[in-house]
């Protein structure tokens, strides 16, 4: 994990997902809120290792719907088991699933669901509430 997490004011940790969707997401978060400091797990793998070894909590994770089919409920129960994230926020990104998956999911602990990353309309609506909804302090 890189030293940089200490200087900045928001960690935001995108799981799984296309490097492209991951490449899109992070410009418009830097651009949104430059303050923050973005990692990136692409595999199941990475995110075994990433949970064994973690070191600093992220402020907020995303969570790639479209790539995490399979491994989707156990990355988000490995999240809410761990202690340090149990209260952290999860968002899923091109969540195309139906209301009964979503209800689901909720259940399991992710906070929010958003529509493809391609839409930009979506994607101002995410970095919004990752601001407003997510990381500013509660009363600012």
């Amino acid at each position: 994990m890189n030293n940089k997490i200490q200087n900045t004011v928001f960690y935001i940790l995108i799981i799984d997902g296309q490097a492209e969707d991951h490449s899109k997401l992070r410009d418009i978060i830097n651009k949104q809120i430059p303050q923050s400091y973005i990692e990136s797990i692409y595999s199941e793998e990475e995110s075994a290792s990433y949970f064994r070894n973690m070191r600093v909590a992220p402020s907020f994770i995303v969570l790639d719907a479209q790539t995490q089919s399979n491994s989707l409920r156990l990355t988000i129960y490995m999240i809410r088991q761990n202690e340090q994230l149990k209260q952290v926020p999860i968002v899923l990104v091109n969540s195309d699933l139906t209301l009964n998956q979503k209800r689901e999911l909720k259940f399991l602990g992710v906070n929010e669901f958003y529509a493809a990353l391609s839409n930009p309309i979506e994607m101002r609506i995410l970095t919004n509430d990752i601001k407003s909804r997510w990381l500013l302090p509660r009363g600012e």
